[in-house]
């Protein structure tokens, strides 16, 4: 829990105290916790997004992974000196 969160309930807690206020007919919470409630599923959707972001980005890295990998496996040793200008280990 951050000092952001307006307390430390989940989604289905405050909608067991919504589904309490609409049996006893006492809506004078109500307010607060729809506000609450949004509050939570909005950081939830947030967070999906962030996570949807970050799977994209690693999808993203491994092809480019991918098409260094098969890039290097073309490459004989003499083209890679011409590229890189030496090779590893090399001494000259």
């Amino acid at each position: 829990m951050t000092a952001n969160d307006i307390s430390g309930r989940t989604i289905c807690e405050i909608l067991d105290d919504m589904r309490a206020c609409a049996k006893t007919a006492n809506y004078g919470h109500l307010p607060g916790l729809i506000e609450e409630l949004q509050y939570r599923a909005n950081r939830m959707e947030d967070r999906l997004n962030i996570v949807k972001d970050f799977e994209s980005l690693a999808s993203r890295r491994d092809s480019i992974r991918q098409g260094v990998k098969k890039a290097n496996t073309v490459l004989t040793k003499e083209d890679r000196i011409s590229i890189i200008g030496t090779w590893w280990g090399d001494e000259e």
